[in-house]
């Protein structure tokens, strides 16, 4: 025996609905987030120390309203190249201006060595290094100086 297609009727159980609330909130969400956007950017750039690449190190920005805090980190490849992440591992990086400090070195510290850019690029207080990130792509160089004070 056949049953038209008028025979049947939709029951909604109230797991259903849930489920039906949930994923439309998901969607809405998306499209929101596709829509508005964020408030992030990435970004990329070049070290150099007296015109040329900064060869291994780090590149660390430090939100303005909080210097202690990292908000991002890059390192620096041989070729002086650095791209940001944020702790998360993600490139979005919250637009703004950010307190910029420059270590050099590959990070191993089981010997001493003398480092080879001044220690004032090391430091929050006196690096004078400071970046402004805006939404979507940016790139942006620094030009380090060993004879700066």
């Amino acid at each position: 025996m056949r049953r038209s297609g008028s025979d049947y009727r939709i029951t909604s159980s109230p797991a259903c609905l849930r489920w039906t609330c949930y994923s439309a909130c998901l969607l809405l969400l998306g499209v929101c987030s596709a829509v508005c956007g964020s408030s992030s950017g990435t970004v990329q750039g070049r070290v150099t120390l007296d015109g040329s690449p900064l060869a291994l190190g780090m590149v660390l920005f430090h939100p303005t309203d909080d210097p202690v805090d990292m908000n991002a980190a890059g390192t620096i490849a041989a070729d002086g190249q650095y791209k940001l992440r944020a702790p998360g591992g993600s490139d979005a990086i919250p637009t703004g201006t950010y307190h910029v400090t420059i270590h050099a070195g590959d990070g191993d510290e089981s010997y001493p060595r003398p480092a080879p850019i001044p220690t004032r690029y090391q430091r929050v207080a006196t690096s004078g290094l400071s970046a402004d990130v805006a939404l979507g792509k940016n790139k942006i160089d620094f030009s380090l100086q060993s004879n700066s004070l």
